[in-house]
């Protein structure tokens, strides 16, 4: 994909700048996507990286960013102003805003007239029809057809990344857990409005019948724990918020199936996804606005509809007595990861939306093409 590979003759050597543009640097699966492409952006060469956050907000993962980028890369701005004034001093080929699609900041128009192009994530299905974008991504066909957008030119769909398993290990032993015990586990954000209590409901009919069952959550939020306490959940255990990405490969290690819960439901799941690439099955249900879950569950594991507490602990059930066939399951959770979420497909199909829109200014093949905003 190297320019110098390429029949395209630049009026410059330069490397064009990419700047990826998020609001916050939580522990977000859309930070995460980014965190995970970047150094496969950086090894191809093709274009330079850079990323643009807000310093007054969540900023968990920067020194992540900042050992991947180097802290040269790295933009925290404080104002609008001051990010234009960025984007007007770098002059991007690309600016690359990942949100839920709806008109805001940075696609305005101050801040177009010092780029060439305005790329967007719309993880949420929405699009911004209020200035220009050249290309709009989504993240799952869910979203992509919500949104009614399939057939249209300039709509992409891109597959999520993640990573090879980090750990070989699990959290057994620093959690008290006996090895021989059944484990249903919880990763997500720590969010009180997006629980949904469907997961803890149905293990506590499960846990009258099997009381050694154990319940493992990263990061859970005050309100699922005030509602485990609230209903005597046995077993339960916690995993603090974490980027280390051994504790976290190790969670998934530690636990048989994924009890997934969200009150809005998924676009595309980091969390499930990083299950299958551990062969763990998943429980899930239908979310009250989204369910690019249920795409993504597949053949992974078990849905219900929404609120189906007795159904969700039937499933449960179904496992801790091995009425379902979980070495089939885990080798479809697998098999679901490598031909559609490793972070190789990932950053192939992001990196050629920038390609495709730099190619597309070359009407013939002697054209001399220049990457630069004037």
């Amino acid at each position: 994909m190297n320019l110098k590979n390429n029949i395209i003759s630049l009026v410059d050597d330069r490397q064009p700048i990419v700047i990826h543009h998020t609001n916050e640097l939580t522990l977000g699966g859309t930070e995460k996507l980014i965190q995970l492409n970047m150094p496969y952006y950086i090894t191809d060469g093709t274009f330079d990286h850079y990323l643009a956050y807000k310093s007054n907000g969540d900023k968990t993962r920067e020194p992540l960013f900042e050992k991947i980028m180097g802290k040269e890369k790295m933009l925290p701005y404080n104002s609008e102003d001051h990010f234009t004034d960025i984007v007007r001093k770098l002059k991007p080929y690309i600016v690359h805003r990942y949100s839920a699609g709806i008109p805001e900041f940075p696609f305005v128009p101050k801040v177009k007239e010092h780029t060439k192009h305005f790329v967007s994530t719309s993880t949420f299905g929405d699009q911004d029809e209020t200035i220009g974008i050249s290309r709009v991504i989504y993240i799952s066909s869910h979203i992509r057809n919500l949104r009614g957008k399939q057939y249209e030119p300039g709509h992409t769909l891109c597959r999520i990344p993640v990573a090879k398993p980090a750990s070989n290990t699990d959290l057994r032993d620093d959690l008290v857990i006996p090895i021989n015990a059944f484990v249903f586990g919880r990763i997500g954000r720590d969010s009180n409005n997006l629980y949904n209590p469907i997961n803890v409901d149905a293990l506590k009919i499960v846990q009258e019948k099997h009381k050694d069952v154990f319940f493992v959550a990263v990061a859970p939020s005050e309100k699922m724990i005030e509602h485990i306490k609230e209903i005597g959940i046995n077993n339960f255990r916690i995993v603090e918020k974490t980027t280390d990405e051994k504790i976290l490969s190790s969670f998934y290690n530690t636990i048989d199936v994924l009890a997934h819960s969200r009150m809005d439901g998924e676009c595309n799941p980091l969390n499930i996804r990083e299950a299958f690439s551990h062969g763990k099955p998943v429980i899930s249900h239908y979310g009250n606005f989204f369910n690019g879950h249920i795409e993504a569950i597949s053949d992974c594991g078990f849905i219900v509809v929404a609120g189906d507490v007795n159904g969700y602990a039937k499933h449960m059930e179904n496992f801790i007595t091995n009425k379902y066939d979980y070495e089939k399951l885990s080798k479809n959770c697998l098999k679901n990861w490598r031909e559609n979420s490793t972070v190789e497909l990932s950053s192939s199909d992001h990196l050629k939306v920038y390609l495709d829109i730099r190619n597309s200014e070359v009407k013939h093949k002697n054209d001399k093409v220049s990457l630069w905003p004037k």
